[in-house]
């Protein structure tokens, strides 16, 4: 039964490792007061009009990211939380930012 257990363990946190890389370029980028979530964003492009949220400070990410450049990442599903409503889960996205760059 452990071994089993461990085989599962790995084989999500597998998964996870493999998530799709996307570079995308912020069309806005504004504060968001969700708890660790402060940022909030459009896409320009493709996916485009895709809205995330993303953990950090807005003051320090979107001067970032206004500042031009494509931001590679990838996006997740909301967590099931008190600060997100079940509609907010099916439309909006969490990005999570693996690197910034020049477009």
């Amino acid at each position: 039964m452990k071994k089993l257990i461990s085989i599962i363990i790995i084989g999500v946190c597998s998964i996870s490792a493999y998530a799709e890389k996307i570079d995308i370029k912020p069309l806005d980028c504004g504060p968001l007061d969700r708890g660790e979530y402060g940022v909030v964003f459009k896409v320009y492009e493709f996916p485009k009009g895709q809205t995330y949220f993303v953990k950090g400070k807005a003051g320090t990410i979107c001067l970032k990211w206004l500042s031009g450049g494509l931001i590679t990442g990838y996006e997740m599903t909301l967590p099931k939380s008190e600060l997100f409503s079940e509609s907010e889960r099916v439309v909006i996205k969490e990005f999570v930012v693996t690197s910034y760059g020049k477009s």
